[in-house]
């Protein structure tokens, strides 16, 4: 617990907490269905099973956070609709670039692909988009805002959550602690009420 916290901590004093609540996005089905999926009580432990971290691709083909062991990992939950995350999207892409270890799964929440991709092209971002189709993720990881990163180790163990927009150099910052070792695997996901 202690782990997650100070992982959390330390990027709420980094990044300053610039999210979008999901009320804010304007878009009454993805507002529903997140408020549908939220756990109604998340105060205890939550046992972390990588087999439940599952979304899909453009064209319905299946992912694991398996898929990406060997390199540091984020899962960054994202909508279109969501100022932070237009601002945050080239820097995770301008990343992964220079960053040959690192990988950030951009994951759409609410959206239809086709509108998710057409985005992307017009901002010129070239992040392949995945897809939280069903919720699922959203409702593992609690998620009320965007943008949200959940992040994985090489070996795919989780690291930690962080909620907000990130500056490049923030992430950078971060990258190389989790490099480092020093940020340490948790072994549960905790409510951070």
């Amino acid at each position: 617990m202690k782990k997650l916290i100070v992982f959390l901590m330390a990027m709420v004093l980094l990044v300053g907490c610039q999210t979008e609540n999901v009320n804010e996005l304007k878009d009454e089905e993805t507002i529903n269905k997140i408020e549908e999926n939220a756990k109604e009580d998340i105060s205890e432990e939550i046992p972390f099973d990588l087999a439940n971290i599952k979304f899909t691709d453009a064209e319905g083909k299946n992912y694991t956070i398996e898929d990406f062991k060997g390199k540091i990992t984020a899962l960054n939950f994202f909508n279109t609709k969501c100022s932070y995350c237009i601002r945050e999207l080239p820097d995770l892409e301008s990343i992964m670039e220079t960053e040959e270890d690192v990988v950030f799964v951009p994951i759409s929440v609410g959206e239809k692909p086709e509108d998710v991709e057409k985005f992307l092209h017009e901002k010129d971002i070239n992040l392949k988009p995945y897809f939280d189709r069903n919720f699922e993720l959203t409702s593992i990881f609690n998620i009320t805002g965007f943008p949200t990163a959940v992040y994985f180790n090489e070996e795919g163990k989780l690291l930690g959550m962080a909620v907000g927009y990130e500056e490049k150099e923030t992430v950078l910052d971060l990258i190389s602690a989790i490099r480092e070792g020093r940020v340490e695997p948790i072994e549960n996901i905790e409510s951070t009420d």
